[in-house]
């Protein structure tokens, strides 16, 4: 099997009815991300918005939209129901938690510590795609072999 080449090439592989883009799940944390970040600004434009730190709206939308993404993600690993949790939501779930605290809180993260965890991430991912392409594969030639027996083992009778 040939591993997709782009983002493209995987929608056409995936049904739009019971596949990953149809997954009820993503519908509704899409939505509670975008009702939180119109419910922020909307707190914001009245004034009702409580003064934490240096905090702006930006920094409860990321805050916000990374808990719902993080809440997602413990939904899946506890739910038979749906697919499992995507690593990279998670670590993204995570930065957006981490960088909408850190006006409030004063909390850094050094930059070298995302880059060696997002570095380690994007390695594991790809080395575990390569070896399921790499089994998919050898189990297609397995099949082909199965199904198919070379003629010089049945005598030349065809």
């Amino acid at each position: 099997m040939e591993p997709p080449r782009s983002f493209w090439d995987r929608r056409e592989q995936v049904s739009w009815h019971g596949g990953y883009f149809d997954d009820p799940l993503n519908r509704v944390i899409s939505t509670a991300m975008l009702a939180w970040g119109l419910a922020v600004f909307a707190v914001w434009a009245f004034g009702w918005m409580p003064q934490v730190g240096e905090a702006t709206p930006w920094d409860w939308v990321w805050t916000g939209a990374g808990a719902i993404i993080l809440l997602e993600t413990l939904v899946r690993l506890l739910s038979p129901d749906f697919e499992r949790p995507s690593g990279g939501r998670t670590l993204l779930g995570g930065s957006l938690v981490l960088s909408g605290l850190h006006s409030p809180t004063g909390l850094t993260v050094p930059l070298w510590l995302v880059v060696l965890v997002f570095g380690t991430w994007l390695v594991v991912d790809r080395a575990r795609q390569q070896r399921r392409w790499g089994q998919d594969a050898s189990a297609q030639a397995d099949a082909r072999q199965d199904a198919d027996p070379p003629a010089a083992l049945d005598g030349g009778a065809s």
